[in-house]
């Protein structure tokens, strides 16, 4: 039985790794993860598939911090000698892959979800290309989870010839369109909940509540489109980021806005919702999209880098330049005032998650590459046939 590890920084990116690793589980192998702990790492150890071990990651820059968490990993590479480690996530990615190499792990893949390095300027960018550049070094397969984020670390040199691996459209693990379907029942039931009429425009974001997720912009723009469309209302669904509290704060209080927090399941929520909105700055590949897209819902989100993997602009969805607040507020604006228009989208969205990003599909290009590098696992024979 093939020993892995995976590690990523936080608890909330299980959202996208539970079900891979629970599934690479049931394929034969003993699948580890190392993570700061959370309420989903806590239910993914009590499946009894994936073993959890707690490591301090944080996701910004602190030395010390991060040389505690390297010398952890080590330690616990030493203990597991696992025949390969994957990593996720920039951080867990230049930790994971920099213990791997010391510990002399056979195999070392890179799974790469977004590249803050495109918001940042400056000393701190300089850093983040070279932690990048590194990583993707050490790594012997680099997985990037759209062509965006490939061609951004072709235009950079980050990758090894020969080491890359796109699955397809990419996605870190495509979206399963039979959990996330239409269901107006669901999002009447929550409309009601939250005094919303059944009639009414609701807009919806999905992600964590931080500055380059673009909240700041959102509520700019949700102003400008109360005040074309009053019985407009808009739904945040995502954690507060203790580091930047701002955006949250930006919307509190705020009529005609109803911040959910975290859930840990949101199909209720994209039933409810006439539109979703993503003015992110930059994302890998946003699976909120393909989420939304499935449950029929299009995205009003700006053109950038990841976004413009997710949405085919005009069929599924609109693109707008990033960080024109009044063009994502016009966008919208259409969008809500041609309901059939809106419904077309909606259909050739989830048609689109349908033929592009199957799970069962990224999941087996993901052991293909586990594969390559030489891991056997139990049920491989039967699973590959």
């Amino acid at each position: 039985m093939g020993r892995i590890l995976h590690l990523c920084t936080g608890d909330q990116f299980l959202h996208f790794l539970d079900a891979p690793l629970r599934e690479q589980a049931r394929e034969g192998l003993e699948v580890h993860l190392a993570t700061r702990p959370g309420h989903r790492s806590r239910i993914l150890r009590e499946s009894g598939l994936v073993t959890v071990h707690e490591l301090p990651f944080t996701r910004r820059m602190a030395p010390a911090e991060d040389a505690i968490a390297l010398g952890r990993t080590l330690h616990l590479l030493r203990q597991l000698a696992p025949d390969l480690v994957h990593a996720h996530n920039p951080k867990a990615g230049l930790i994971g892959m920099v213990a791997a190499w010391l510990a002399r792990v056979p195999a070392r893949v890179y799974t790469v979800h977004g590249l803050p390095h495109v918001t940042s300027s400056g000393a701190r960018r300089s850093i983040l290309l070279t932690s990048e550049k590194t990583t993707c070094h050490l790594a012997q397969r680099v997985i990037p989870v759209s062509a965006s984020v490939e061609a951004e670390l072709v235009q950079h040199g980050f990758v090894r010839m020969g080491s890359m691996r796109r699955t397809g459209h990419g996605s870190a693990d495509g979206v399963d369109a039979a959990h996330f379907r239409p269901d107006p029942g669901a999002g009447r039931a929550l409309r009601r909940r939250l005094g919303i009429a059944e009639g009414a425009p609701v807009l919806l974001f999905v992600g964590r509540l931080h500055r380059e997720k673009g909240l700041t912009d959102l509520a700019a723009a949700f102003q400008l489109i109360s005040a074309a469309l009053p019985t407009a209302e808009l739904l945040i669904v995502g954690e507060r980021d203790p580091t930047d509290p701002a955006p949250a704060r930006a919307l509190e209080k705020r009529p005609h806005v109803h911040l959910l927090g975290e859930l840990l399941d949101t199909r209720a929520a994209y039933a409810a919702a006439s539109l979703l909105v993503l003015p992110s700055y930059r994302e890998g590949l946003p699976t909120v999209v393909l989420e939304a897209a499935a449950t029929e819902v299009p995205t009003v989100a700006y053109d950038t880098l990841g976004i413009r993997d997710a949405i085919v602009d005009g069929r599924t969805g609109t693109l707008v330049p990033a960080r024109d607040v009044v063009a994502l507020a016009k966008a919208c604006l259409s969008s809500l005032e041609k309901a059939d228009e809106r419904q077309r989208m909606g259909k050739a969205a989830r048609a689109f998650v349908l033929e592009e990003f199957d799970p069962t599909r990224v999941r087996r290009a993901v052991l293909d590459v586990y594969a390559e590098l030489g891991l056997e696992w139990g049920s491989q024979d039967g699973a590959r046939g």
